[in-house]
């Protein structure tokens, strides 16, 4: 099980996009995992990181991953589709560099 391979490796810097229906299991499987690796969980919401000012949502999105970083704590955006728009359909500059900072 994926897991149980990162805890056994030691494995710190994993990027994982889990998508699902409402009650699907993805919240439950990050926290397990993070469990499994000997990590605590910190959790972002876009109300969380979202801001009325262009720039601030970046500055936001770049922080947490910070925050966890230097912490060392599991990262999770919960509901990150609302982070995470389609680019093509994009008419603002901001919201392009918004998907951005999420993938960097």
């Amino acid at each position: 099980m994926l897991a149980e391979r990162l805890a056994a490796l030691g494995a710190r810097w994993v990027s994982l996009c889990l998508n699902g229906p409402p009650g699907a299991g993805t919240s439950a499987f990050v926290r397990y995992l993070a469990e499994r690796m000997g990590l605590e969980v910190v959790q972002k919401r876009a109300s969380d990181l979202m801001s009325m000012f262009v720039g601030a949502t970046e500055q936001q999105i770049a922080a947490a991953f910070a925050e966890a970083r230097d912490a060392q704590h599991f990262l999770v955006f919960d509901e990150a589709d609302s982070l995470l728009a389609d680019r093509r359909c994009a008419h603002w500059s901001w919201e392009v560099s918004q998907v951005n900072e999420m993938l960097t």
